[in-house]
């Protein structure tokens, strides 16, 4: 791959929101073409400023025993459910179905691959985990409860795009995943398939024929739709083009329907002039696209669903960029006259108007770069947050609580780069500066009630989120720092984000963690990139560790673990340390109460992110086209 054409690809994807609603709290399945979201599993949706890369993406994962290292004991309570040289596909929540309520009869199925027959070939598998808990499972081909889908999966590790194993991802209960290309570090170019719990096998939603040439799709988190890019131009092309494919996906051979043809930014752009996604409930489809020309304003438009190939979309409006669908589904929010700047100053008006028709149209804001829609966890429209003064990466960060009232502003903090916001929106986990060599930053909290009151975790250029920064309640803050850029981990810190002090730390090499409501964490430590030891801690008040820190549950798991929603009370893990009596996928329960279910496929954990360089990651509960884990919602003040 040519470096111009690195460039044109990154200008595609990079943030490419595709989002099936709920950890969007938008709420559509969006996708966004201005930066690249993998399917990293580093538990942090993070679009800072200029779209950095995700340091902590494996370019490869190593399954290897460590000659230095003996094999761990294994767990006691640990069951195995697969033996072999299993590797569990997605990453965090998305590696099994989380829809909520589950379809069929609620039990839950989980993915993972395997060495094929043929020397060099993947086979995909799905398994049901809430039938292998209780009783044995036969991945045999004699059982039900455990399906083979491929014996050619794609194994491809490009620089963008789909990244095995993580594209491979359920979505709600919507299994996407690559099958028949090469397995190359190209870009993907092929057929790819959806499966949902109750079919016999996996269905190909973009055929892979001379005419559909599948790059990359995702899932609704609980409506049985999925929208795709197809038909990228060559590497040689001057202006970058694709289709876009949208539709219902059901148990039979019928594939998604053409939409449009995508001009996804003008020719030497990396401004993104496009997104697509549904409606929060699954029942409308909506996609915007500029032309070959600036002159060729940013055209937003939408249909049902069930019209799609029926009847003509309905054009919404002209010069509508970065638009997201209300929680509630009343109302559009959207950036009118944006500038598409590449230079750290984006701008444009914030406007609201009703859905789907678009009228009453309503200003909201002058200024801003960026915005993201407030979200409890809930499905109110709260408002939103936003960047506005745009300059050099940086605004002014403000949340308008009361859309009817858009003179009333709250001011949190100046002139900052990215922005978390706590589930309870009563705090901001922020940052000022970033490292541009190393894409690690400062730290700081701040209340959003108006005070103006902030205080200071990290000074240094020295942190990353690898999860959620708050727990439920807000009455805990994480954070990484001292980090190995080398190996993708650092030391686990938290405090109470009320004064920033105490800081105590938790974990000397955090990979990744999970809150698990207000009651605990799940999270890996001990990370050297290729192994981790899995650990929980119940944090009953949600202020604290206990004394004893985490509860070690397994030594050198492969870096790819998962949790079943709602409860966490199971986790996944696997062992490929090329021990034969040892090696294989095993599941473990955790002592967590099992909770009113949300949104499962929803990524709508304990924090609403904003950010200030890239436009809103709009990756609602299908996770953004290879995206990352489920974290907080992300936006940023600049386009990349």
């Amino acid at each position: 791959m040519t470096p111009r054409f690195g460039i044109r690809l990154v200008a595609l994807f990079a943030s490419v929101g595709f989002a099936c609603d709920g950890s969007d709290p938008g709420g559509g399945a969006s996708f966004d073409g201005s930066g690249v979201k993998f399917d990293a599993p580093n538990g942090s949706r993070s679009l800072d400023a200029g779209a950095r890369p995700d340091v902590r993406r494996p370019d490869a994962i190593a399954f290897d025993l460590r000659p230095d290292r003996p094999p761990p004991p294994l767990n006691m309570n640990a069951r195995l459910l697969m033996k072999g040289r299993a590797e569990l596909v997605g990453g965090g929540l998305s590696s099994c179905s989380n829809q909520a309520p589950a379809s069929g009869n609620g039990d839950r199925w989980c993915g993972f691959s395997l060495p094929a027959a043929k020397l060099g070939d993947a086979e995909l598998w799905v398994i049901n985990v809430t039938k292998a808990m209780i009783s044995a499972v036969k991945c045999d081909g004699t059982d039900a409860n455990c399906v083979r889908l491929t014996d050619k999966l794609w194994t491809g590790r490009p620089d963008v795009g789909p990244v095995h194993p993580f594209s491979h991802r359920f979505d709600g209960d919507t299994l996407i995943y690559y099958s028949g290309a090469p397995s190359t570090n190209d870009l993907y170019s092929g057929p790819i398939y959806a499966w949902r719990p109750g079919w016999k096998q996996g269905r190909a939603i973009i055929s892979g024929g001379t005419r559909e040439k599948g790059v990359t799709c995702s899932g609704h988190f609980r409506a049985e739709v999925a929208v795709c890019i197809v038909n990228i131009t060559p590497e040689t092309a001057v202006q970058t083009q694709f289709d876009l494919y949208a539709g219902r996906i059901s148990d039979s051979d019928q594939t998604l329907t053409r939409i449009a043809r995508i001009t996804p930014s003008l020719v030497n752009s990396t401004a993104s002039q496009w997104r697509s996604g549904f409606s929060r409930d699954g029942q409308y489809f909506a996609y915007s696209t500029g032309g070959t020309t600036a002159a060729q304003r940013e055209t937003l438009n939408v249909i049902k669903v069930d019209d799609i190939g029926k009847t003509e979309f309905t054009e919404v409006g002209r010069g509508r960029s970065r638009w997201q669908i209300a929680l509630d589904g009343k109302h559009w929010y959207y950036l009118s006259n944006y500038n598409y700047s590449t230079e750290g100053d984006p701008k444009g008006t914030l406007l609201m108007a009703d859905f789907p028709s678009g009228d009453n149209e309503t200003t909201l804001a002058a200024n801003v770069g960026a915005f993201l829609l407030l979200n409890d966890g809930s499905e109110k429209d709260l408002g939103v947050a936003l960047f506005s003064n745009v300059s050099q990466g940086k605004g002014k960060f403000q949340l308008l609580k009361d859309v009817s009232k858009p003179d009333v502003l709250t001011k949190v903090v100046d002139n900052i780069g990215s922005a978390s916001l706590s589930r309870d929106l009563r705090y901001t986990y922020f940052s000022k500066d970033f490292d541009d060599a190393t894409d690690l930053s400062d730290a700081y909290v701040a209340k959003n009630d108006g005070s103006g009151a902030s205080c200071v975790l990290q000074k240094d250029l020295t942190t990353d989120q690898y999860g959620t920064p708050f727990l439920e309640k807000a009455n805990m803050v994480l954070w990484a720092d001292r980090i190995d850029s080398a190996i993708g981990v650092g030391e686990g810190w938290y405090t109470d984000p009320a004064t920033c002090a105490p800081r105590r730390k938790f974990a000397n090499g955090v990979d990744f963690w999970y809150p698990v409501r207000d009651e605990g964490l799940i999270y890996s430590d001990e990370g050297d990139g290729e192994t981790a030891t899995l650990r929980y801690a119940e944090i009953p008040d949600g202020k604290a560790f206990p004394t004893q820190g985490g509860i070690k549950v397994q030594e050198q798991i492969g870096r790819v673990f998962s949790l079943l929603l709602p409860s966490y009370q199971v986790g996944l893990f696997s062992l490929s340390l090329g021990v034969p009596n040892l090696d294989g996928l095993y599941g473990v329960t955790f002592p967590f109460a099992n909770p009113t279910a949300r949104d499962g496929g929803a990524p709508d954990g304990p924090a609403v992110a904003i950010d200030a360089l890239s436009p809103p990651a709009i990756d609602a509960a299908a996770p953004a086209v290879d995206v990352a884990v489920p974290a907080p919602d992300v936006v940023s003040t600049g386009d990349i």
